[in-house]
C-alpha cells in the first residue's frame, strides 16, 4: 500500500493491490470524511504514488506499480497525462520541490533509478545500481537525491546523476528521507534498523534498533519528530534527536505506508492490513 498527502492537506492519494484479482486502483479521497473522489483502475498493485507541489499549471499526481509503469495524472479529472513503460515494477516515485522533475525507482536492471522531466515524461538521466532500487528521495532544495538498494543507502546530485556518498547497511535499504531542512536523512531496511544520518556526510547520528524490518518513515513538517512503521505491526512516533519513542500505535498488519498531513497535526498509516488509518499525531 502507498499513501500521500495533498500540499494543502485536503485530500489523501492512496493504493494498493487486490490479492484476488491482477489489477488494483488508485483513488482520491477526502482527507476530512474518507470520501472517495475518484478511483482509477490499474493493471497491477499500486506501489507508489505522489502529490505535485503546488504549480500554476495546476495539479497532478504520479502512481507507479507492477504493471511496470510510471503514469503522470490530473489529480483532478484522473485523465492520464503520460505514461512511461519501465522494464520491471515500480517501486518508487517522487516530484522535486518544484514539480519540474520526478524520480523513479524500481527493479529495471538497466534503469534502476532515472530523472525526468514532468512535462513529457522523458529521461533526464538514468544512474546503475548493484541492486534494484528500492527507495528514493529529493532533497528540500532539489539539487541531491538519496536512494536506496541491497545493503546500500547513496547520496547524489540531482543536475549530473554524481554520486556524493554511499553508507553501507546490513540489509535492504526499503525506506528513506530527507529531514525538513535537509541537513538529516533517516533509513529503514530489512536489518531492523532505523538510522539518522548526516546529510553531508553519511555518519550515523543515531540507530533504533526494531523487533523486525522497517518499511516505511516520514519526518515531520518541523523536523521534531519522526514515523516509522514495521513488519511487527507496529507505527511509531519518535523523537528526531534521540531517536527515543513518543508513541506506538499496534495494527492488525505490516505498516507499509506513513505520512505527516502538512501541518504536522496528523498522520496516515495504511498496510497488508487493507486499512488506510488517519490518525492524531499528538495521541
Amino acid at each position: 500500500m502507498t499513501c500521500a498527502f495533498s500540499p494543502d492537506g485536503s485530500q489523501i492519494l492512496c493504493g494498493g493491490w487486490d490479492r484476488t484479482s491482477p489489477g488494483s486502483k488508485l483513488s482520491l479521497l477526502k482527507a476530512l470524511t474518507g470520501e472517495e473522489v475518484w478511483a482509477t483502475e490499474r493493471a497491477g498493485a499500486v506501489t507508489t504514488c505522489a502529490f505535485a507541489p503546488d504549480r500554476p499549471d495546476g495539479s497532478q499526481v504520479l502512481c507507479g506499480g507492477s504493471d511496470k509503469k510510471l503514469s503522470l495524472l490530473d489529480a483532478v479529472t484522473s485523465e492520464e497525462v503520460w505514461t512511461v513503460e519501465q522494464a520491471a515494477r515500480v517501486a518508487m516515485c517522487a516530484f522535486s520541490p518544484d514539480g519540474g522533475q520526478v524520480l523513479c525507482g524500481g527493479h529495471d536492471a538497466k534503469k534502476p533509478l532515472s530523472l525526468m522531466d514532468t512535462m513529457t515524461g522523458k529521461h533526464v538521466w538514468t544512474v546503475e545500481a548493484d541492486h534494484h532500487v528500492t527507495s528514493c528521495a529529493f532533497s528540500p532544495d532539489g539539487s541531491q537525491v538519496l536512494f536506496g538498494e541491497d545493503k546500500k543507502l547513496s547520496l547524489m546530485d540531482a543536475v549530473t546523476g554524481k554520486q556524493v556518498w554511499t553508507v553501507k547497511r546490513a540489509g535492504q535499504v526499503m525506506t528513506c528521507a530527507f529531514s525538513p531542512d535537509g541537513s538529516q536523512v533517516l533509513c529503514g531496511g530489512s536489518d531492523n534498523k532505523l538510522s539518522l544520518l548526516d546529510a553531508v556526510t553519511g555518519k550515523e547520528v543515531w540507530t533504533v534498533k526494531r523487533a523486525k524490518p522497517v518499511w516505511t518513515c516520514a519526518f515531520a513538517p518541523d523536523g521534531g519528530q519522526l514515523l516509522c512503521g514495521d513488519d511487527d505491526k507496529k507505527l511509531s512516533l519518535l523523537d528526531a534527536v534521540t531517536g527515543k519513542e513518543v508513541w506506538t500505535v499496534k495494527r492488525a498488519g505490516t505498516v507499509m505506508t506513513c505520512s505527516f498531513s502538512p501541518d504536522g497535526s496528523q498522520v496516515l498509516c495504511g498496510g497488508d492490513d487493507k486499512k488506510l488509518s488517519l490518525l492524531d499525531a499528538v495521541t
